[in-house]
């Protein structure tokens, strides 16, 4: 009887303790990381905005004078992120400012730095006229207007997923040993659990390029995060989608097979083949699938030996817990463009670069034209009267 309390009791021990590694809470992103699913796509929204600006600014400077120097130096430093942060108004000293007054300032003048460019600051942008060079002739930058109109209301969407499993395994053993009349009896005695818990965090944003550039709420967790005012700094080795993601990679990418690809977006090549499919306006698209997957293992395994005094006693007493947590992060950018008529937008922009080049020719064309068409009337109205002759006439 008292063998059988004893092991009665200390399977419900090794049973309990089962139970009880697996009654932690979901896993969520921030057990690991001490950043949110929201703050890791607030900056991943950032560095994105970080490439559009820097693609911006790469245009307006591509332009360099003798000396090495940007023509559109000025210009250029107006767009830096890290000057707009620190923007304080004329005559006012920042430790004069309050908290936040430091944050809600900048993102304000930035906000309105953007807007005023993008509505007729970049149609100020001149370049020296590469029709007459040395001349010191300045006109405005075309290539820099077709850039900005194009891209402007470029649609960007993302769609975020945190995946994350995690299981935690415990195992618990121990021998009993129980003294009997000619030597000892030796029960095994065991026990294990498995817990398996997941979680799931999806969600959408979008928005367009030109309202991302002049957004102020979006501006002020920007710059917050650059200041590293809500976690450590992004450089996470174990954790690859807290970092940077490279992002301008794909930005420089999209403008470029927009400028110089003929992209016209996904569709299959069965679609391409149906009759029609030639006809309609392109949505230059580029969908980009990023997945970021982080294991994580650990595992304890004490054991204890006990050396029996007599009756029944725990001897080799173990337990062995492990954990294993996976975080699967998925990333979709979307990247779209409205439709330019029946072109695409490298065949838009080679047109109007034809179409300075031929203004000329198509001016002269069309005054040839006019002239043969009087000739033609000319001639129409010389049969018509000749036929009036004859009938009047007689012949």
């Amino acid at each position: 009887m008292k063998f059988s309390r004893a092991l009665w009791r200390a399977g419900c021990a090794v049973s309990s303790a089962a139970l009880l590694s697996s009654c932690a809470g979901v896993p969520r992103t921030d057990d690991t990381t001490n950043v949110s699913p929201t703050l890791i796509a607030a900056a991943i929204q950032c560095e994105m905005r970080d490439a559009f600006v820097d693609r911006i600014q790469s245009a307006i400077g591509r332009i360099q004078n003798k000396d090495g120097t940007s023509v559109n130096q000025a210009t250029v430093d107006s767009l830096d992120r890290n000057k707009l942060a620190a923007y304080v108004p004329p005559g006012m000293n920042r430790s004069a400012l309050s908290d936040d007054q430091k944050i809600e300032i900048p993102a304000r003048h930035e906000s309105d730095v953007w807007y005023d460019f993008l509505k007729s600051g970049y149609m100020r942008v001149k370049i020296p006229d590469p029709q007459a060079p040395n001349t010191g002739k300045m006109v405005p930058d075309n290539e820099l207007i077709d850039l900005i109109k194009t891209f402007s209301p470029t649609f960007i969407a993302y769609r975020f997923k945190f995946d994350i499993t995690q299981t935690d395994n415990l195992d618990g053993s121990f021998d009993l040993l129980s003294a009997v009349t000619h030597g000892t009896v030796k029960t095994d005695v065991s026990g294990s659990v498995e817990g398996k818990r997941q979680s799931t965090d999806q969600w959408v944003a979008a928005v367009r390029l030109d309202q991302f550039l002049t957004n102020v709420p979006i501006i002020r967790v920007c710059n917050n995060l650059r200041n590293h005012q809500y976690s450590e700094p992004r450089h996470q080795l174990a954790y690859p989608i807290v970092g940077k993601l490279g992002l301008d990679y794909y930005v420089n990418g999209f403008v470029s097979k927009n400028q110089s690809g003929n992209l016209i977006g996904e569709i299959e090549t069965v679609e391409l083949l149906k009759p029609g499919t030639a006809d309609k306006p392109p949505l230059p698209t580029e969908t980009i699938d990023l997945q970021f997957t982080t294991t994580l293992k650990g595992a304890i395994n004490p054991v204890l030996k006990i050396a029996p005094l007599g009756a029944t006693k725990f001897s080799d007493a173990m337990l062995k817990g492990g954990r294993q947590r996976v975080d699967i992060h998925s990333l979709t950018i979307i990247m779209q463009l409205p439709n330019v008529g029946n072109a695409t937008v490298s065949n838009a922009r080679s047109a109007a670069e034809r179409g300075e080049a031929r203004r000329d020719f198509d001016s002269g064309a069309a005054e040839a034209r006019r002239a043969l068409a009087i000739h033609d009337q000319n001639q129409r109205e010389d049969r018509r009267d000749r036929v009036l002759n004859e009938i009047i006439l007689g012949n």
